[in-house]
């Protein structure tokens, strides 16, 4: 079947949506990186993106079919098919179905594979024949190659900081994606320009007002979800940059320490000594685990270092840093740096005689939330108590948490951590023996801290534990 100009040009529109939706993302995971799955528009945009992408190629598999490129036409349907694989296990891990994390890096790793086919396709197929599908054949193999390549270094690595180094790469690839749907883009646009004029029929097809309205449709959608995603992506970025400089601020205010293990690893982290100290009593100490930056990525950090709260509950705060890319664990395929941080805990115990070891907290937001959880799921031996908010824990670590106290919460209406995170591993510690105690606040979203704040009694509750003996 001959391209027809009105095909042609619907395959134009097709390749713009698929770019600037494409450069759009590009630049967000640049600024922010994997923050990008915290906004509020994120879920949103992600299937605006997704459907938008697979429209675009089958458009794209239309044209190759039309052409006779066989390779191209199955390379590209083999290409679609991954990513709706990657898109809906992504989807999953991102809701809480812990059965389906084996499955994410697989899922990556067929995209990566399916794309460098593509590229190949592209290369010595018919398309290859075209400058402009040739070239973005060669872009494709190199850049799916070299992330395959780092990608299975990261699998088998143990260095410390092999997650920031392919955080980096991503970031970088990232800006690129929108290459490929313009260099296409520029084929259709030669290929109708050898079009003739009498190519065209003089009256509209049966489907083309369908297809008018359909493309009005997707443009005015995603118009609307990208300028929100833009906004939302602006707002985190700035915040980030607040956030750094304010925890540069702390650390001249209290003094950045590091402590290395004997491999050599490094975790970088800020001490606040109670504001009145009386060399006969022992304080107790909160692991404040922050959802970005330092002390001003810490809610609970933020809360406690309020004068009447210092007055109130005495107590040294510890708040420790993790790389981009890095986090507390108990997320899912998301490099944790929990060992060095546990070390941490204990080198300063034993540095500082003034902790009381039996009364050593863990609490945190979102990020904070998910390690809090995994924290004493793993050493439930040093801590006497743990306050997670907006988190998710492992249900099968359960039966390691049932000697800490634990006050959990979480909003209802949570679209970013789905509130089924804490509910799940809150019944499967009762069912092991424990009694953990959980606040759900209804018709509340992610940010929740303000409503943990002002509950009855939930400081008095933290500062009043100690470990079971």
């Amino acid at each position: 079947m001959p391209l027809t100009r009105n095909f042609c040009s619907l395959a134009i529109f097709a390749a713009t949506m698929h770019a600037v939706i494409y450069f759009i993302q590009g630049i967000a995971y640049f600024l922010i990186g994997q923050q990008l799955y915290t906004i509020p528009i994120f879920f949103t945009w992600y299937l605006v993106h997704n459907v938008i992408a697979i429209l675009a190629s089958l458009t794209y598999m239309i044209y190759f079919r039309q052409r006779g490129d066989s390779f191209s036409y199955w390379a590209l349907l083999l290409n679609i098919l991954s990513g709706i694989f990657a898109t809906v296990i992504f989807t999953g891990v991102m809701m809480g179905i812990r059965a389906w994390i084996p499955l994410y890096m697989t899922a990556q790793l067929t995209m990566l594979v399916s794309t460098i086919i593509l590229g190949l396709a592209f290369i010595f197929s018919r398309a290859g024949k075209k400058y402009w599908l040739r070239v973005a054949g060669v872009l494709l193999f190199i850049s799916a190659s070299i992330l395959l390549a780092f990608t299975i270094q990261y699998l088998e690595s143990t260095m410390a900081n092999k997650a920031t180094t392919l955080e980096q790469i991503v970031r970088w690839f990232s800006l690129a994606g929108w290459i490929g749907p313009v260099l296409i883009l520029m084929n259709i646009r030669d290929e109708l320009k050898e079009l003739a004029p009498e190519d065209s029929p003089s009256k509209p097809g049966r489907w083309e007002p369908f297809v008018s309205g359909i493309q009005v449709i997707v443009m005015l959608t995603a118009l609307i979800v990208s300028l929100k995603f833009i906004a939302d992506t602006t707002e985190k970025f700035l915040w980030q940059r607040k956030l750094a400089r304010q925890t540069a601020h702390w650390d001249e205010v209290s003094g950045a320490r590091t402590f290395v293990d004997s491999k050599g690893e490094t975790l970088r982290y800020q001490l606040i000594f109670p504001a009145s100290m009386d060399s006969t009593t022992k304080y107790p100490m909160v692991v404040c685990l922050p959802y970005g930056g330092g002390i001003d990525g810490s809610p609970a950090a933020e809360f406690l270092l309020r004068k009447e709260n210092r007055e109130k509950y005495p107590a040294f705060l510890f708040v420790p840093f993790c790389q981009s890319g890095s986090g507390w664990g108990g997320l899912p395929d998301y490099p944790s740096v929990d060992t060095i941080v546990f070390k941490g805990i204990e080198a300063i115990e034993q540095e500082i005689n003034a902790i009381d070891a039996n009364r050593v907290y863990v609490t945190g937001v979102s990020l904070g939330g998910y390690g809090s959880w995994h924290f004493v799921s793993l050493r439930p031996d040093l801590f006497a108590a743990a306050m997670p908010v907006c988190g998710a824990g492992d249900p099968n670590g359960a039966a390691n948490m049932t000697d800490v106290s634990i006050w959990a919460f979480h909003g209802e209406n949570d679209v970013n951590v789905p509130v089924s995170g804490s509910r799940n591993i809150i019944a499967a510690i009762q069912k092991a023996g424990g009694d953990p105690k959980y606040t759900e606040f209804p018709n509340t979203g992610h940010n929740i801290w303000e409503y943990v704040t002002k509950t009855p009694g939930v400081f008095d509750w933290l500062f009043q534990q100690r470990k079971h003996e």
